[in-house]
């Protein structure tokens, strides 16, 4: 388990990073496997983050989501809530 610090004005905090590759693999012992859901539940306590890394997915597939969060979230407000845009709290 690595960890990636990020600082902010008053705080600086770690993010877990955790190797899940014992979850994916057909040859990984159950108690491997219950340490990566250990190390997963300490995270979610401690933390509330954490970053997966031996997850199998290919570095391109990460790219294009990352592409399609940003092209999302670069949409104006009204397009991204479509239909919902009544969640809008506006006066």
């Amino acid at each position: 388990v690595g960890a990636l610090a990020v600082e902010s004005p008053s705080v600086e905090s770690i993010i877990p990073i955790i190797d899940i590759s014992a979850l994916v693999t057909s040859d990984s012992s159950t108690e491997a496997k219950r340490e990566v859901a250990s190390m997963i539940g300490r995270a979610c306590e401690d933390v509330g983050f954490f970053v997966i890394q031996g997850h199998g997915i290919s570095s391109e597939t990460i790219e294009g989501a990352w592409g399609q969060t940003m092209a999302f979230f670069d949409q104006d407000t009204a397009v991204k809530l479509g239909e919902d845009s009544y969640l809008l709290m506006t006066d």
